[in-house]
């Protein structure tokens, strides 16, 4: 675990000294729009050394086909993000990379089961796996973020596989981890570079793989979805929202709850830590369903139900604080 965390840590630093400068003279920049929360043209694309780090350690340390087959997926989901980033892919085209990656990450799963059940379980799998990947790269607006998404989810991954003794998933959680926490002094507290969508598409397929290695190794619903339950509730209720007001939800918006705090003056690093934080709690409180205790694991879901929907109200409550 130690070894594969120095190793995705030293390739995403050795890479971004290198390509950082590369992506500023190419002029591969992101320039502010409506959806932005940054206000000057800053390079895009520092996600390849997120994904040449995680890949690196996986492959390193862990030769296994389950960890060659996330590392492929997230390949895959980075290589489209990367050409979104330099010329533009339809969404279209977008969704099939990424269906394809779930059914990717999904042929890891054991076929033992009853013909309907596996195809049933499949499908939900897939279907989660690109809500993962877009998830993540809805939630990378504000610098920071994903970051710490990536090294919060990192660390209960690890620990999640630490307690199922599958080695697979402590390569993969603690490269997760390394190779976010190496990338987060150049995005906060100012953006040197941003992820891209390269990076997005690439941390999200690398969460997703997890999360299935999680599902697969039998780890109750609670610690496999704990790292990515904000995510999933904040992108969530947008586009249920969205839907329900007949509004055009391919559109870029600013009506994350991230977004939000930040609208009320909040900076991105507090943001960003208020984040880490209810993702750290809720992680944990994911973990407590390992040890199969009905009523701790039952309290430990309720708050942490109680936590996401705290954060969801914040930017509400924030701004009739500020306007008081």
């Amino acid at each position: 675990m130690l070894v594969a965390a120095l190793i995705a840590a030293a390739v995403c630093t050795a890479t971004l000294l290198v390509l950082v400068p590369v992506l500023r003279r190419s002029a591969v920049l992101d320039h502010p729009g409506f959806r932005s929360s940054h206000a000057v043209p800053t390079p895009r694309g520092g996600g390849i050394a997120l994904a040449l780090g995680i890949t690196m350690a996986a492959l390193v340390t862990d030769r296994s086909r389950v960890t060659g087959t996330v590392v492929a997926g997230l390949m895959v989901a980075g290589l489209v993000g990367l050409a979104e980033d330099l010329r533009g892919v339809p969404i279209g085209r977008r969704l099939v990379v990424h269906l394809f990656v779930g059914l990717t990450l999904v042929s890891i799963m054991p076929f033992d089961r009853p013909v309907w059940r596996v195809v049933v379980g499949a499908v939900v799998l897939i279907l989660v796996v690109v809500a993962v990947i877009n998830a993540v790269n809805f939630m990378d607006g504000i610098n920071g973020i994903s970051a710490a998404t990536g090294l919060v989810g990192g660390l209960a991954y690890a620990a999640i596989g630490s307690s199922a003794h599958d080695h697979s998933l402590v390569i993969l959680g603690a490269a997760v981890a390394a190779a976010s926490a190496a990338f987060a002094p150049w995005n906060v507290p100012r953006a040197r570079v941003f992820l891209g969508d390269v990076g997005s598409y690439a941390l999200g397929a690398a969460l997703a793989g997890c999360l299935v290695v999680a599902v697969r190794a039998g780890q109750p619903l609670e610690a496999a979805v704990g790292p990515l339950a904000l995510y999933f509730a904040d992108t969530g209720t947008v586009l249920a929202r969205r839907l329900a007001r007949r509004e055009p939800w391919r559109e870029p918006h600013r009506l994350h709850a991230y977004q939000r705090l930040t609208n009320t003056g909040l900076s991105h690093a507090a943001v960003s830590a208020a984040v880490l934080v209810c993702t750290a709690a809720v992680s944990g409180l994911g973990l407590v369903s390992l040890g199969d205790r009905f009523p701790s694991r039952l309290f430990a879901d309720l708050l942490a139900v109680v936590l996401i929907a705290g954060y969801l109200v914040s930017p509400s409550l924030r701004r009739a604080a500020v306007q008081a």
